[in-house]
């Protein structure tokens, strides 16, 4: 197995599917990736037990539908070394759009989910084209206005 990073996360089991949710909301607001539950942090695989896997696959996909929008994304069942998995599959969210996950933006960053905030997220959402510079708020007030340039300008233009 691979190692844990920017689009691969093991789960050894869930039982806070929340944290599923921000971990697929990171995913599609990078580059997408894939959450293989039944597999250790070490990448040794332990498998899901037979009895818990139609349970966990409809699980998985109730932590989707608290990413809005929901980002495609698919749920299979893989043999590995003999024992079952299941892997989540979460594609990149479309340019121009972002997903969000109760109200956060979450971007996956190495193996760490980061909540963006401030000037992080206004980056982001202007790397995406969602958020142009003209639409940023300046920090700039009326005191920064340099009079004598505005008189030079308004005597240049009028007639």
């Amino acid at each position: 197995m691979n190692v844990e990073g920017q689009d691969l996360e093991f789960k050894r089991s869930v039982t806070n599917f929340k944290e599923v949710g921000k971990t697929a909301c990171a995913f599609a607001n990078a580059f997408g990736g894939r959450i293989i539950i039944g597999v250790a942090d070490d990448g040794a695989v332990i498998g899901v037990p037979d009895d818990v896997v139609n349970t966990l696959q409809q699980r998985l996909e109730g932590a989707m539908q608290q990413v809005s929008p929901v980002p495609f994304h698919r749920i299979t069942v893989e043999e590995v070394e003999g024992k079952r998995t299941v892997v989540l599959e979460v594609s990149q969210a479309g340019q121009g759009t972002f997903c969000t996950h109760d109200g956060i933006v979450y971007h996956r960053t190495g193996s760490i989910n980061t909540k963006l905030g401030g000037r992080a997220l206004q980056s982001y959402l202007m790397d995406r084209y969602i958020l142009s510079f003209d639409e940023s708020r300046s920090q700039a007030d009326l005191g920064d206005i340099d009079m004598d340039r505005l008189e030079g300008f308004l005597k240049k233009r009028s007639p």
